[in-house]
This record gives structure tokens, sequence and C-alpha cells, in this order.
């Protein structure tokens, strides 16, 4: 990698940071995200306030369906900025991706299941679960395909299956970026979550260089690299937003150059 790309890539993760920590609609995605999260069953809290299980099933799918509107309000917002230099308004953003929640949510889903499926065959094939810590980076290194897919269907408002179709080819073209980006936003993600442990968790920080990928599977480390994740996601949601945006211009600048 070059100095220009590098320069490129920070510049990127900079600006987006940025971004995610100015946009009012990131906040409410993180505390519509971190309210599931807390409610959820394998919430750590669930055995020190027991009465939380009576509520967590459904304040989890409405965090889960309420997370999928703002996730689209904020590629929308972006993406508004970006191509009309135009700031929308939390409401204007809203009842954007209100609007498309069904399309969202069934990108979602497919996305779901198709991991699931993923997985099945390779615990087929290695006849053992993947651990926890694998799955993550796995997982992270195949999202931008779901948020390239919500990009197609909020900016370039294309169906289900030509969102997937795009983001599908969007990722294969522009592989080397897509996993460049991810794997830089991973390190942040795992240096992050070190520094919590170390500071807040001291009696697991042993397993940080000699065993991280265990380390990860204690259920408290688990929790907040959960927490962790939905913290930060605006910001990712955002640098793929940005990415998908470039990818757009080039292919169309390439079929212009073409023509």
């Amino acid at each position: 990698m070059d100095i220009v790309s590098q320069m490129k890539y920070l510049d990127l993760l900079r600006t987006s940071a940025r971004e995610a920590i100015t946009n009012k609609v990131s906040w409410f995605y993180i505390f519509v995200a971190l309210v599931g999260q807390i409610t959820a069953l394998s919430s750590p809290l669930t055995s020190i306030i027991p009465s939380i299980k009576l509520i967590s099933s459904e304040f989890w799918f409405v965090s889960v369906v309420l997370s999928w509107v703002f996730i689209s309000a904020l590629v929308y917002s972006v993406s508004q900025k970006e191509l009309n230099n135009h700031a929308s308004s939390v409401l204007d953003s809203w009842r954007k991706g209100w609007s498309k929640i069904i399309l969202v949510g069934l990108l979602n889903i497919l996305f779901l299941v198709a991991l699931f499926v993923l997985l099945a065959l390779v615990g087929v094939l290695f006849r053992k679960l993947i651990p926890y810590g694998f799955l993550g980076t796995l997982i992270s290194f195949i999202r931008p395909i779901l948020y390239f897919g919500i990009c197609a269907i909020i900016i370039s408002n294309g169906s289900v299956v030509a969102a997937i179709r795009t983001s599908i080819l969007m990722f294969i073209r522009n592989i080397l970026q897509t996993l460049v980006i991810s794997g830089i936003l991973i390190l942040i993600q795992q240096a992050l979550l070190d520094i919590i442990v170390l500071v807040f968790m001291s009696q697991y920080d042993y397993g940080i260089l000699t065993s991280p990928f265990k380390t990860l599977e204690l259920p408290q480390v688990m929790f907040w690299d959960q927490v962790l994740a939905l913290t930060i996601s605006p910001w990712i949601v955002i640098v793929f937003t940005h990415l998908y945006l470039s990818f757009m211009n080039t292919s169309a600048s390439t079929t212009l150059t073409t023509s």
C-alpha cells in the first residue's frame, strides 16, 4: 500500500469519525441500539436485575426495527450532505429511513440467513462451531456487503434484488480497498476493547496478547465488545457510505470514458 493510499484511507476514517460525532442521527442510533443490547436476554444485567427479562424480548425487537430505521436515516443524511451539500434534519432523515424499513429489514434478514448458511457449512466441514472471536472478525470483513446494499436502497432507490446484486458486485470489484478499510476498523475496535479490558477488567488482561480470541469468549468481555461495536457502528456506516458513493462515481466515470 503506497503512502497516498494510506493518507486517503486515514482521511476517510477521520472525516467519517467527525461526521459520526456531529450527526444527531448517530446518537439516536447509538441510544436505541444500546437499549436493545442492555435489555437482551444475553445481557449480564439480567442476572442483576431479573425484571429485565420480562421486557427484554419486546424492547429488543423494537430496538432492532428502530436501528434499521436510524441506519437508513444515517445513510440518507450522509449522502445528502455529500451529493447535494444539504444538511437534512433528523426528522427528514427519519422519514426517509422509515419509508424504506421493509426493504432494509428484508435485506438484513437475508444477510443473516446467508451468514447462518455459511457458518453452518463451515461447521459441517470442520465439525466444530466457529469461536466468537473468529465469527466477529468474519462478520466485520463481509458486513460491507450489507452496508452497500442499504446504500443501494436508500441512495439509488433500488429494490432488494437490485441492492443485493449491486452490493455483491461492488464488494468484488473493490475487494482490496474494502478489505483494507475493514481490517483497519477491526484493529481500531480491538485496540479500544483492549483498553477497556485493561482499565475496567484487569483480571483478564493476561489474555490480551497471549490468547485474544479466548478472551473474547468471556461473557463480560463479549458483552462489552458488543457494546463497543454498537457505539462505533455509526462511524462504520458512514465510512462505507462514503466508499459506496466513491465507488459509484468511479464506476460512472469509467462508463462515460468507455462510451
